[in-house]
């Protein structure tokens, strides 16, 4: 019996595992994957099923899960599926010093929140859940791969591990283990941008207060001594954003004077919604006190108001960007757009990446060229580029300073 259970588990995980990814799993790979035979895969497909699981197979692209059950394990536990983010987040930054911080950061927790889950439901668990949940969150997520010259559908991704098509994954993993040292380490991922993002995802997983100092690229300069309260780290294309209740200038009386319980009353009646793009934040230092975030306030539908890429308006335009010696650390968010075609040219420092898609949200195309500084060019459509590129003027001059 313990063993049937295990089988049952392994085969949960890898249909929820497909279905956080947007694929499907064939037969065959489950066959493979969990060493049964045709018939006891069906078999513990009808046991899902019967448990509440519900399961589908799509012809041609094989089975996957709809919607799992809702009882006392971990996965029904997290709400807007916490751990799928983690497991995206692991899965896209591995073998970069990233993936090490993430796990220093939450490691800990999710294995006492996964401890007390295995128990049943439980309230100190879900308030753990609740606070990890509002720490990050994914916009978008896997994209298909193609090499030049392929045909102009995108590929889609057949192994949660690899996908990118043959050719360009291998030109790209190759290009990326060259970059990795000399790029990520020396300048993406040094002791100040540590700091930073270690700083901001403890203080929004406990609720407090930061004083930021922040590079305003409008505005050429430092903005310091910024108070405001942290209530996430958004990913997606473009890059990442920290999403904040702006409180005020901490040199302002009225702001030197005021609470943590005070701002969380404002956040609550009268919430002001910033994004500030983690690349720019120059440091960041915990204020005393902890903020309560409304129950009622949706992370989802925060980022759709602040972060941008969200507004649509106009006819849909055919946009396409080329990127020089892509930075792995600020390209984090570029690899997860959802409907875009990527051509890879050339190899290491001399690498290439090209990406192509339709939309009539022009701010999404201004948040991905400004938030690389300066490494990724406008080719299309032409009537975007002054605009933008004034604004990515702008941030690299920002950056130079």
């Amino acid at each position: 019996m313990a063993l049937k259970m295990a089988r049952l588990s392994a085969l949960r995980k890898a249909l929820l595992d497909a279905r956080d990814l947007g694929k499907h799993r064939s037969m065959a790979e489950l066959q493979a994957e969990l060493g049964l035979s045709r018939r006891t895969v069906v078999r513990y497909l009808n046991d899902l099923r019967a448990q509440g699981d519900q399961v589908k197979m799509v012809r041609g692209k094989g089975w996957t899960m709809v919607k799992p059950r809702r009882d006392g394990t971990l996965e029904s536990q997290i709400p807007e599926q916490l751990l799928v983010v983690l497991r995206k987040l692991g899965w896209a930054l591995r073998g970069t010093p990233w993936h090490d911080e993430m796990e220093a950061l939450f490691g800990a927790e999710l294995k006492r929140v996964k401890s007390v889950a295995r128990q049943g439901m439980h309230g100190g668990a879900m308030a753990e859940a609740v606070r990890l949940n509002k720490v990050l969150f994914i916009a978008d997520f896997a994209p298909g791969m193609r090499a030049e010259g392929a045909d102009e559908d995108p590929i889609e991704d057949d192994d949660e591990m690899d996908v990118f098509d043959d050719e360009s994954s291998s030109t790209l993993r190759q290009s990326f283990d060259q970059l990795r040292e000399r790029q990520l380490r020396q300048t993406a991922w040094d002791d100040v941008s540590a700091t930073v993002w270690r700083g901001v995802l403890l203080a929004a997983r406990e609720s407090k207060p930061l004083v930021v100092e922040y590079l305003n690229a409008s505005k050429r300069k430092l903005d310091q001594h910024q108070v405001v309260l942290p209530l996430g780290v958004v990913l997606r294309p473009g890059g990442a954003y920290m999403l904040v209740h702006k409180v005020g200038n901490l040199r302002d009386a009225e702001v030197e004077a005021g609470s943590a319980s005070q701002w969380s009353e404002s956040l609550r009646k009268r919430p002001v919604l910033r994004s500030f793009a983690m690349q720019r934040i120059r440091s960041v230092r915990v204020h005393e006190g902890s903020f309560k975030v409304p129950d009622g306030l949706s992370i989802r539908e925060l980022v759709k108001a602040s972060v941008g890429g969200f507004v649509q308006h106009g006819p849909l335009e055919a946009v396409e960007l080329e990127y020089d010696a892509l930075d792995l650390t600020l390209a984090v968010g570029e690899a997860w757009h959802s409907d875009q075609q990527v051509t890879v040219r050339g190899h290491g420092a001399g690498m290439t990446v090209r990406v192509r898609f339709r939309t009539n949200s022009r701010i999404e195309v201004q948040r991905r060229v400004q938030a690389l500084g300066g490494k990724v060019r406008l080719i299309k459509p032409v009537a975007w580029r002054k605009e933008i590129a004034r604004s990515a003027r702008l941030l690299v001059e920002g950056h130079e300073r």
